[in-house]
């Protein structure tokens, strides 16, 4: 036997070829290549055996495979270096197609809405309480029209009670008053004519003597009656286009005396125009406002204090302008005064306000300055004070400046929140003091001082629907003086509480509450000696409910004061204590077809 020697297998492409590891065996592939070539020519067999004798060693087996194919997945690709972009150039021929556009007629949407509410032409209150109080209110009117509406109103409010350990404190309020309006196509025209008569006795004391028997006959009549009588009438515009002129105009004069020979001529003018414009181009619209008042004041204190006459003429332009969620107003006001004893002069006041819209209307800020000068009538000083002295020092309030920012919320449909600051700085602040001239010191006489003076408020209104509805407030005051020791008889917190509730349009419910502190009064100790007192707390809460029968009948019962607090006011004027009132109202003579016809 042969010994053969370790193969070695080479690969080339994908055929397999065994090798010697020494050496390759050339005499293998001479005879394959014999064999090729003796493919070419064909011969007879012939013998051999004589010529050839040679020995063929078969070293391994062939095994004749064929490896795999691949194909080549690549895809030629064209890469154009020249590019080119077409311009295509466009030719318009402007055409004007004439159409012919005729609107079609059509009848007006009927809106047939909620049904007239049937009125009735006249209301009457009537009602009676403790300490003998009665109540008495009375309205006479026309009902619908389209041309005008007259009516009439009386009313009277009055008691006889008695308060412990003080003297007569009956008061009586009576009021007459005849009111009209007349309905132009631009403009409405309102007039009244008016009569108020006002009685309070002085059943006070800031200083009792003794014996008080003594004097009590001069307390038992001593009284302070008012007569007032009123004429007014304005003229308003009833223009909806905001560009044309809105107008307002209003003419007003009264005539006032008291059983204290004290009378009073007031006769007074306002009027407003205002026009929206367009000037920038980069703001919505601008708007001119000018506002003129004018007022003449003739007191006659009679054996007290002699004549006083006073002219006040005031005119206020300002300019407002709108973009977007800014608002800007910017004006100035001038004043003109001139008043017996104190001679002429002009006053000047610049103002600005300015309103951030952050989330439309629910939220925005508002910041201004502003400044003004007043006089009040010896009429409205007795309707704050009605115990003052027959002759009261009456001077002009000048507000130097007052400058005030707050924000206003309507978080939702159901509730409202508002907040707001004034700061200001006031020459001729009234205060009032008893007169301590006066025996008792139940008369009131004013003071006037330089004033800082500060205030905040908050409000939180809650309201759904007809239903309910609740708003509480605080208020803060804060007064700093030049003169006087303290901003006498005025409060330095106020909280206040109101709401209504509606039971299924039969019975109505509501609550009004008033919290007042911080009140100090001028007032004399057993020795006679000035001195400062407090007030204390004033608590007043009132509940009223009604009872509607059906829309013609109705009863109804108030309830006052009922936590039977002893209030003061002012030093010296306890208030009563727990009072109720109860009434009917009564409403006939309804007309509804009165409309229709005119």
């Amino acid at each position: 036997m042969l010994k053969m020697k370790k193969m070695t297998i080479i690969k080339i492409g994908n055929l397999k070829y065994n090798v010697m590891k020494k050496y390759i065996s050339i005499s293998s592939f001479l005879l394959g290549l014999i064999f090729l070539l003796s493919g070419v020519v064909l011969h007879a067999q012939e013998d051999t055996t004589s010529r050839y004798n040679e020995s063929v060693i078969v070293v391994s087996s062939f095994d004749p495979i064929i490896g795999d194919a691949f194909k080549i997945n690549e895809k030629p690709v064209l890469v154009d270096t020249i590019k080119t972009t077409p311009k295509f150039i466009y030719n318009l021929s402007p055409y004007k197609a004439n159409t012919i556009y005729e609107p079609l007629t059509i009848s007006p949407a009927r809106i047939s809405g909620e049904p007239l509410t049937k009125l009735y032409r006249n209301y009457i209150k009537v009602g009676m309480g403790n300490y003998t109080t009665p109540l008495v209110d009375v309205y006479l009117n026309t009902t619908r029209s389209k041309k005008y509406a007259l009516g009439l109103n009386y009313k009277h409010f009055s008691s006889s009670g008695k308060i412990k350990d003080y003297e007569k404190s009956a008061f009586s309020d009576n009021s007459a008053k005849l009111f009209g309006k007349y309905f132009f196509n631009k403009y409405t025209l309102s007039m009244d004519l008016g009569y108020d008569r006002n009685m309070v006795h002085y059943y006070g004391r800031g200083f009792t003597p003794e014996p008080i028997t003594a004097y009590a006959s001069l307390l038992e009549d001593a009284k302070h009656v008012f007569n007032f009588y009123g004429a007014n009438a304005s003229f308003v515009s009833n223009n909806t286009n905001p560009k044309q002129w809105e107008q307002a105009y209003s003419l007003g004069y009264h005539f006032l005396n008291t059983n204290q020979k004290v009378n009073e001529n007031h006769g007074k003018f306002d009027g407003q125009i205002a026009k929206r414009f367009k000037m920038l181009k980069v703001t919505d619209f601008e708007k001119l406002n000018i506002d003129v008042s004018a007022q003449y004041t003739n007191n006659n204190f009679g054996e007290f204090g002699g004549v006083d006459d006073n002219t006040l003429v005031k005119i206020s332009p300002s300019i407002q302008t709108n973009y977007k969620e800014y608002s800007l107003s910017l004006g100035f006001k001038t004043a003109f005064r001139n008043s017996t004893g104190h001679g002429a002069d002009f006053l000047f006041f610049p103002t600005a306000e300015a309103k951030l819209t952050l989330l439309p209307k629910i939220f925005f800020l508002y910041a201004g300055l502003d400044g003004d000068v007043n006089r009040y009538t010896y009429r409205e000083i007795g309707e704050v004070n009605p115990y003052i002295n027959p002759f009261v020092n009456i001077n002009y309030e000048h507000e130097k400046y007052k400058i005030y920012g707050g924000f206003q919320s309507n978080f939702s449909k159901f509730l409202e929140i508002k907040f707001d600051f004034n700061t200001s700085q006031i020459d001729g602040m009234m205060f009032f003091i008893n007169d301590t001239a006066n025996v008792f010191m139940n008369k009131f006489i004013s003071v006037h001082d330089k004033v800082n003076k500060l205030n905040v408020n908050a409000n939180v209104c809650f309201f759904k629907e007809d239903k309910l509805s609740v708003s509480a407030n605080v208020g803060y005051f804060q007064y700093s003086l030049n003169s006087e020791a303290n901003a006498w008889h005025m409060p330095s917190m106020i909280y206040s509480l109101s709401g209504a509730y509606n039971i299924a349009d039969k019975i109505y419910i509501k609550l009004d509450g008033l919290f007042a502190s911080g009140r100090i009064a001028m007032a004399r100790d057993e020795m006679g000696n000035i001195v400062n007192r407090s007030l204390g707390t004033s608590v007043d809460v009132n509940i009223g409910a009604e009872y509607r029968y059906n829309k013609m009948l109705s009863g109804f019962l108030m309830l006052n004061n009922i936590s039977a607090t002893r209030n003061f006011y002012y030093y010296g004027y306890p208030t009563h204590r727990f009072n109720f009132i109860l009434g009917v109202t009564y409403s006939f003579g309804g007309d509804l077809a009165n409309f229709r016809r005119k």
